[in-house]
């Protein structure tokens, strides 16, 4: 059930624009659509305002349910006040429906470990990638420009300090061309930035439809992943775009944080950078070297048929329903 398909709620850029009342008013239609089916199973994604109505129907139905979060939802500190009282409400919400759950479905090995500390029934499931869909990258010859690719939505401020981030890096590399694909409240003042200091090898694409993506990445040398804000939404988020790339056969560069460090083996599959000399030493080293681009995503490439693949994700989520 999606709350702006099924429901006709507003999604993306208009959900900011939805008052409490809508929300209330989603999350009734919600509990009225579910009660068409007979003891379902639901899978809730996310703890957001979209998930209350369907809880509330688990609960008062004592129907089962699986909690996927793939998103740190809760404030950066979430000590409790004076040792016992819950600092952020949303994480105290959690712990409960998580502990109530059928069982978790963790998108990354922080948000494992984390929701490891609430149950013992939680279980870490990658995202997969339809691999049919992009065909390897076969051109890897030196180009005059090389063209490097960040791809993502531009939604919250750790967006725009990534970006900002690599503007500073690019600037004064030549022979380099940045494409940043997406869009995002935060895409303006990016783009402002970029003007601001001049930076002329920087062009933005827009937002791509998923379906076009693995064209679009025909013409990419390098994938790229900035990591400039290190705080518990970075590191919990999957990168799934660095799947993209490597399922192209494209290296990818990326900040040494969070799940990058889980998903590349540096050197072999792809390139980690801790800081931003050796983020710009990266470029340079794939910029001038076709083979080494070559061979990085070769390798990148054969581990997503190995590890990353919507089917060999889906016979992982198998074996553990098979096991709860």
């Amino acid at each position: 059930m999606s709350f702006s398909e099924n429901l006709g709620a507003l999604s993306g850029n208009l959900e900011s624009f939805l008052t409490i009342a809508d929300k209330i008013k989603y999350n009734k239609k919600a509990y009225t659509y579910l009660k068409q089916f007979k003891n379902p199973l639901l899978i809730i994604q996310r703890l957001n305002y979209h998930s209350f109505g369907p809880l509330f129907y688990a609960f008062k139905n004592k129907i089962k349910y699986i909690y996927d979060i793939d998103d740190w939802e809760f404030r950066e500190n979430i000590t409790p006040i004076l040792g016992f009282l819950p600092k952020s409400k949303a994480e105290f919400i959690f712990k409960i429906t998580a502990k109530k759950a059928l069982f978790n479905l963790a998108g990354s090995n922080f948000l494992y470990n984390y929701i490891k500390n609430i149950t013992p029934r939680v279980f870490y499931l990658a995202p997969g990638i339809e691999i049919e869909h992009f065909k390897i990258k076969q051109n890897h010859m030196n180009k005059k420009i090389t063209i490097l690719a960040w791809i993502g939505t531009m939604f919250r401020h750790e967006d725009f300090i990534n970006l900002q981030w690599i503007l500073e890096i690019v600037k004064d590399i030549p022979n380099i061309q940045l494409e940043i694909i997406g869009d995002g409240i935060w895409k303006s003042n990016i783009q402002d930035e970029a003007k601001k200091e001049g930076i002329k090898n920087v062009t933005f694409k827009g937002w791509i439809t998923p379906s076009d993506i693995p064209r679009y990445l025909d013409n990419v040398d390098i994938g790229i992943f900035p990591i400039a804000i290190e705080n518990k939404f970075t590191e919990a988020k999957f990168p799934v775009k660095i799947l993209e790339f490597m399922a192209k056969g494209i290296p990818v560069i990326a900040t040494s944080f969070g799940e990058t460090q889980n998903i590349i083996n540096d050197g072999v599959d792809g390139l980690l950078a801790k800081n931003k000399e050796e983020f710009k030493g990266s470029i340079l080293k794939l910029a001038g070297n076709s083979s080494l681009r070559k061979k990085i995503g070769a390798n990148a490439r054969e581990k997503i048929e190995n590890n990353y693949t919507v089917e060999n994700q889906t016979q992982k989520l198998i074996s553990i329903l098979k096991d709860v």
